[in-house]
């Protein structure tokens, strides 16, 4: 069964680094493409992985829900581990909200099973 990391979309997630970098590091200047290089290093290390693939909100469709575009669009099926990163919030820095779930085997492709009960 293959495990799908659903995080913010790239522009946001590197927005957010920068924040939290700047916060940890005061006054540091830092270059401005250490957000895409942290997004290209955790690509990276999670593409030797079996079975692990790391998505961005942004690379799914957005008129359908996360279970749904997986199956659709990455070959997700019933039984594969989704966990879905959000921000919880707006203010800085945010906590993030995560939301795992795993692909319903049910024949309806848009129900999907959240921790154990039918959405």
């Amino acid at each position: 069964m293959a495990t799908f990391y659903v995080l913010p979309p790239r522009g946001v997630l590197a927005d957010r680094w920068s924040q939290f970098w700047q916060s940890l590091l005061p006054g540091l200047p830092l270059s401005p493409e250490l957000p895409d290089e942290l997004i290209r290093r955790i690509e990276s290390a999670v593409g030797d992985l079996p079975d692990v693939f790391v998505l961005y909100r942004d690379d799914l469709p957005e008129e359908l829900a996360v279970g749904s575009a997986l199956c659709d669009a990455y070959g997700a099926e019933a039984g594969d581990q989704v966990v879905e990163v959000r921000w919880a919030g707006t203010y800085r820095p945010a906590p993030v909200r995560v939301h795992s779930f795993r692909v319903d085997p049910c024949s309806e492709p848009t129900l999907l099973c959240y921790n154990g009960e039918l959405a």
